[in-house]
């Protein structure tokens, strides 16, 4: 299955609706991100808290594959894991980056949630 920029696009923005709107906590849009990113692209993603040199998981699907994992920064709080980022598409790798980069900013402007 093909999967466009613009559908990207719109699923992304979809989600963004959804977390301003209070129906999906922080954790939950990173769980839903990760299912569209494995269901479109075959790629478990996965979503981490960064503590000094420790990545600790806080939300997505987990790899069990030997493969060594890609470690995207996305800020100094949060990052992100793949085990298979160059199966996305050069265009839609930028343009969920930049949308992540964009969630995690947004996310510390806001006062803390809780994860129970």
């Amino acid at each position: 299955m093909t999967y466009t920029p613009e559908e990207l696009t719109k699923e992304l923005e979809e989600l963004h609706r959804k977390r301003t709107s209070g129906q999906l906590d922080f954790y939950q849009v990173l769980s839903e991100v990760s299912e569209c990113v494995y269901r479109r692209f075959g790629a478990n993603l996965w979503f981490v808290e960064i503590l000094g040199r420790r990545w600790s998981y806080v939300a997505g699907r987990h790899s069990t594959s030997f493969t060594p994992p890609t470690h995207i920064e996305l800020n100094a709080d949060y990052g992100a894991v793949t085990d298979c980022w160059n199966q996305i598409p050069e265009e839609q790798r930028n343009q969920l980056l930049d949308w992540l980069k964009k969630l995690v900013t947004q996310n510390e402007d806001r006062p803390s949630e809780s994860t129970a």
